[in-house]
C-alpha cells in the first residue's frame, strides 16, 4: 500500500466518526431525567458589612445623575444634612474667601468704580457750593440794598464794661444779647433820655427770644458819672454809655444795640397796621393827654385798636400808676409787634425791611443781622419776657433822695447783684423769675 492510499484511508475513517458535540448530546440524552421538584435552590446571602445601613432602599439606575442635575437648594432639601455640618461648611467657605486675594480684574474694577464715584461727588459738591454761593451772595446784595438807609454806628467795645465770663458763655451757647433803647425825643435826634430800656436775647439753639425790661428809674452806677437813674446814661454818653451801664450793673456782655425814638416807633406801628390792646379807664384818660394835636382820642375801654401815635402815647403813660406798670405797657406793645411780625408772609419781608430799617439806628452789621434772621423769621419762634423790678427781688421801693448833687429824684432801689443772677439764669438756664432761687 502506497503512502497516498494510507492517508486517504485515515481521512475516510475520520469523517465517518460522529462529531464530539453529538457524542456529548448522546451522553446527556442517555442520562435519567432530573426531578426538578425535589431540587433545592440556593438562596443568595446578603453581603456582610461593618457599617449598618438601616432601612436603605435600593436606588434605581440613573438616580445619581438625576440628583446631580437638580438645583443646589432642591438637592439640599432631598439630602438630609445636619444643621451644624452646614454651618461649619459655610463658615469654612467664608474664611477661605477672606484669606484668598481677589482676582486682579475685580480689584481693578473696584478701583475704577471708586474713582468714578469720587469724581461724581466732587463735581456735585462744586455745583451745590456754586449755587449756594450765588444764592447767598444774591440774598446779601438784596439785603444791603434794603438796609442801605439804616443809620449805623460803630462802638468801642473796650468802653462797654463787658462781663468776659458771660461773653464766653454766650459764644458757647450761641446766644446774642442786644440792648434796645426807646429814646424820649420827637425832634428826629436820638439824644434824649432812654424811656425804654430792654435786654433782648436771641437764642439760636433753642429758637427763643427773651426780653427783659429795666425800669427807667432804676438807681444804678453810671460809669464816670456816679449813681443816678439808669435813664440818664443815654443822654450823658449815647448808646455806648447806656450799654456800659447795663453791663456793669447787670453783669451782661452786650456789644450791640438798636435805638428807636418815639416818632419812629409810631411810624413802625403804623406800618404794621396798628395794635390791639386792653386798656382801663385810667389808662384811657392818661393816653389822651399824651397824644399829639390832631390825633383822634380814645373814647372807650376794654379791647381797643390803637394806631401808631396812640400806641406810643399808651406806652408813655406813667402817672396813672408807677414805672413798673409803664414797662409792662411797653412790653405789651412790643409783644403785639412781635405777633404781627410772625404773621407776615415771607413775600412781605423785603417791603417791610425797606420801610422799617431806616427808622432805626444800630451797631449791627449786615452780616450779623443775616445771622440772626433765620431765628427771627421762624414761625414757631417763642418770646419770653419779664422785667426789673419784680415781685421776686429784694426792694425797698421808691426813695426820694439821691446822691447826685443833692437833687431829690424818684428812683427804684433793688438788689442789683440778685438782679444780675436772676437775669443770667433766665437767659442761659431758662429759669423764669417766678422760679428763681438764689445761688
Amino acid at each position: 500500500m502506497s503512502k497516498d492510499d494510507g492517508e486517504r484511508r485515515n481521512r475516510q475513517q475520520f469523517y465517518r466518526q460522529p462529531p464530539q458535540m453529538d457524542r456529548n448530546r448522546q451522553q446527556i440524552n442517555q442520562q435519567p431525567p432530573i426531578d426538578r421538584s425535589k431540587q433545592m435552590y440556593r438562596q443568595p446571602q446578603p453581603i456582610k458589612s461593618n457599617r449598618t445601613q438601616p432601612n436603605r432602599q435600593p436606588q434605581p439606575m440613573g438616580a445619581n445623575r438625576q440628583h446631580m442635575a437638580m438645583p443646589p437648594q432642591q438637592r439640599q432639601q432631598q439630602i438630609h444634612i445636619p444643621p451644624q455640618v452646614t454651618a461649619n461648611r459655610q463658615q469654612a467657605n467664608r474664611q477661605m474667601q477672606q484669606t484668598m486675594p481677589p482676582p486682579v480684574g475685580t480689584r481693578v474694577q473696584r478701583k475704577q468704580k471708586q474713582h468714578r464715584l469720587r469724581k461724581i461727588f466732587i463735581r456735585t459738591f462744586l455745583i451745590v457750593f456754586f449755587i449756594l454761593f450765588l444764592g447767598a451772595g444774591g440774598a446779601f446784595a438784596a439785603f444791603k440794598y434794603y438796609t442801605k438807609d439804616m443809620t449805623r454806628e460803630v462802638v468801642d467795645e473796650t468802653e462797654l464794661s463787658i462781663n468776659e465770663e458771660q461773653q464766653i458763655q454766650s459764644v458757647e451757647m450761641k446766644i446774642k444779647n442786644i440792648a434796645v433803647f426807646g429814646v424820649d425825643s420827637r425832634n428826629g435826634e436820638d439824644t434824649g433820655n432812654s424811656d425804654a430800656i430792654m435786654v433782648v436775647s436771641i437764642d439760636g439753639n433753642k429758637g427763643k427770644v427773651k426780653m427783659v425790661s429795666i425800669a427807667r428809674d432804676t438807681y444804678v452806677n453810671i460809669p464816670k458819672y456816679g449813681r443816678t437813674k439808669i435813664t440818664h446814661a443815654y443822654s450823658y454818653g449815647g448808646p455806648e454809655l447806656a450799654m456800659a451801664t447795663v453791663n456793669e450793673n447787670f453783669g451782661m456782655d452786650i456789644t450791640d444795640y438798636i435805638t428807636v425814638n418815639f416818632e419812629q416807633l409810631a411810624e413802625i406801628i403804623e406800618q404794621m397796621g396798628g395794635i390791639d390792646v386792653e386798656i382801663n379807664e385810667g389808662e384811657r384818660l392818661e393816653l389822651n393827654k399824651y397824644v399829639a394835636p390832631g390825633v383822634e382820642k380814645i373814647q372807650q375801654t376794654g379791647a381797643v385798636h390803637l394806631n401808631g401815635e396812640q400806641a406810643v402815647s399808651y406806652s408813655r403813660i406813667r402817672k396813672n400808676d408807677n414805672d413798673d406798670m409803664r414797662t409792662g405797657r411797653q412790653r405789651k406793645v412790643m409783644m403785639c409787634l412781635f405777633e404781627k411780625a410772625k404773621g407776615l408772609s415771607p413775600f412781605q419781608y423785603p417791603s417791610y425791611v425797606k420801610t422799617l430799617m431806616p427808622m432805626m439806628e444800630t451797631s449791627l452789621t449786615d452780616a450779623e443781622i443775616l445771622q440772626l434772621a433765620p431765628v427771627a423769621m421762624n414761625k414757631n419762634l417763642v418770646l419770653e419776657q419779664d422785667s426789673f423790678p419784680n415781685d421776686y427781688i429784694k426792694t425797698d421801693g421808691y426813695k426820694t433822695k439821691t446822691e447826685v448833687e443833692g437833687v431829690e429824684l424818684w428812683v427804684y432801689h433793688y438788689d442789683l447783684e440778685q438782679a444780675a443772677d436772676m437775669l443770667n439764669k433766665f437767659l442761659y438756664d431758662d429759669v423764669p423769675f417766678s422760679e428763681y432761687a438764689p445761688s
